[in-house]
């Protein structure tokens, strides 16, 4: 996720569900939590948000459709209550 390389948009949904299902279980440590949300606080989710692009990809419909249902599931998250 820190490397921002083309193709995050397609772990997201991975991510959510950790987020979503998993957030409070033991194997998950303060320290990773933590790494996480920092990582997801400096990801850009679109084009029009401040951070580095490098080469993430977000034209095509695929691609969006990773970007934006990323944004939404995570943004449900528990983390984000």
């Amino acid at each position: 996720m820190n490397s921002q390389r083309d193709g995050v948009d397609f772990n997201l949904a991975a991510f959510s569900v950790i987020m979503n299902k998993h957030w409070n279980s033991t194997m998950l440590d303060e320290e990773l939590k933590s790494a996480m949300v920092e990582a997801f606080l400096r990801l850009p989710f679109w084009l029009s948000e401040s951070g580095n692009l490098n080469n993430m990809q977000y034209w095509s419909e695929n691609h969006q459709i990773g970007w934006k249902a990323g944004k939404y599931l995570i943004g449900k998250s528990k983390f984000a209550s």
